[in-house]
Order: structure tokens, then sequence, then C-alpha cells
């Protein structure tokens, strides 16, 4: 996943927000987010 843009989708039983850690842990270097978070990843926020 180096270099990868991870995108924060949230489902019925799951929210990839909670997952943003990992995601920069295994390489990720930005994300897509629909809510506030802290990280330290560039970010991207959406409606």
């Amino acid at each position: 996943m180096d270099g990868a843009l991870f995108v924060a989708l949230i489902g019925d039983n799951f929210d990839a927000h909670d997952y943003l850690d990992e995601a920069e842990k295994m390489g990720a270097v930005a994300v897509i987010i629909s809510k506030p978070v802290s990280t330290n990843l560039p970010t991207l926020l959406v409606d």
C-alpha cells in the first residue's frame, strides 16, 4: 500500500476512520475523510 490514497468509508457496520493509523503504518500517504479526525497524513475533507 506504499504511496496509496486511503479513502475512509463509513458503512452500516464499520467506520474506516478508525483505521487511519493502520493505513499510515501500511504506507498510505494521504486520506480522504468525511468527518474531522486527528492524523499526521495530508487530508481532504469531503461532505
